[in-house]
Parts: C-alpha cells; sequence; structure tokens
C-alpha cells in the first residue's frame, strides 16, 4: 500500500456485521471467473483491472484497527495495485485443467487475506491454450457482493477492448456507507 491514504471513514452496518461476526477479518470472498477466447495481451488486461480499481475506493480500501473502537475504520489508499500472477495450464489436458483450475479457486478462497495492508483484490490469469483464458477475480466481501463483482468484470472489459462508456463519477461506497449511517441513525431517534 503506498504510505498515504485519502481518508478513513466507518464500515458501513453490513461490513461491521461480518467484521463482528469474525473479529480477525472476515473470510468471506466473492469470486468471479472470466473466460477469454482470442488474442490476449495479458499486460493489456492487467492495466485494465487496474483502472477498474483506481476507478472505484473500495477496491483500494483497507481496514485500520484503531484502540477503543471494535471496528476497524475503512482506509482508502491513493493507488493500491490489486495482486496479479499467471498460471499457465496449456500443456494439460482438459480434464487436468479443470481440476487445477478447481483447486487453483479453493486455494484462493482460503488464502489469507491482509486487511491491515491489502490489497483485498486478487487475480490470477490461466493461460489454457493459444487463444483461450481465464481470469479468476477474489475480492473480500468486505469489499464487494455477487452484483459489484459483476460490474467490475463488466468495466474490466470495458477498459481492456476500450469500448463503452463509463459513468464519469461512480458512487464511492465510503458515500453509500456514510448514507446508510446517518439513515440507521435516524431510524435510532
Amino acid at each position: 500500500m503506498t504510505e498515504q491514504t485519502a481518508d478513513t471513514f466507518e464500515v458501513s452496518p453490513q461490513q461491521e456485521q461480518l467484521w463482528q461476526s469474525e473479529p480477525d477479518g472476515p473470510s468471506g470472498r466473492i469470486q468471479a471467473t472470466l473466460t477469454l477466447q482470442g488474442p490476449l495481451d495479458p499486460q493489456a488486461l492487467q492495466a485494465a483491472l487496474r483502472r477498474a480499481v483506481q476507478r472505484h475506493e473500495i477496491l483500494r480500501t483497507t481496514f485500520v484497527a484503531k484502540a477503543g473502537i471494535r471496528v476497524p475504520l475503512q482506509a482508502v489508499a491513493d493507488e493500491l495495485d490489486p495482486t496479479w500472477s499467471t498460471l499457465d495450464l496449456s500443456a494439460a489436458e482438459p480434464a487436468e485443467q479443470a481440476q487445477r483450475l478447481q483447486e487453483l479457486s479453493a486455494g484462493e478462497i482460503g488464502q489469507p487475506l491482509q486487511y491491515a495492508s491489502g490489497p483485498l483484490v486478487r487475480a490470477v490469469l490461466v493461460k489454457l491454450g493459444e487463444r483461450r483464458h481465464g481470469l479468476l477475480l477474489t475480492l473480500s466481501s468486505l469489499c464487494a457482493d455477487a452484483s459489484s463483482a459483476t460490474l467490475i468484470a463488466r468495466e474490466l472489459v470495458s477498459h481492456y477492448g476500450g469500448a463503452g462508456e463509463l459513468v464519469d463519477d461512480p458512487l464511492q461506497y465510503a458515500d453509500f456507507s456514510a448514507w446508510q449511517r446517518e439513515l440507521q441513525a435516524g431510524r435510532d431517534d
């Protein structure tokens, strides 16, 4: 993580609930696998993922424990690259590829996250053939759900292909979280 963080924010009620259920950090993960057909430029795909992460503060978020507070605060880094690795399975038979992909997925789900330092977004590009690849994205459940993983995948494809219009100023999760807290405080009054 870079030395500078933009700001810290309270976690959302949903994040707080996840954190309180597992005080060392939620073990929940969201995974998405993109199947990529045709010629591929791995460096351009990695750059596209970086751009998607840069657009969304929640994907550059870490969680900072503070003395006297039972749940951490969200800290948004100015920059935080997702973890990126590659795996070449192109020489393996299809059945072995399928088994190795299952093992990879389970391994990524089980790999601990560094909530205080990040990143909380990991990607593995798997070469399955000369013109076939898979991209496995794993994100903390504090940062994404199934709907947001789908959005991230669409943005990744848009950034990679250079097509499609993206909203200039997407709603940031910290703003949404503050709004949820305000609503909750209004109900408690």
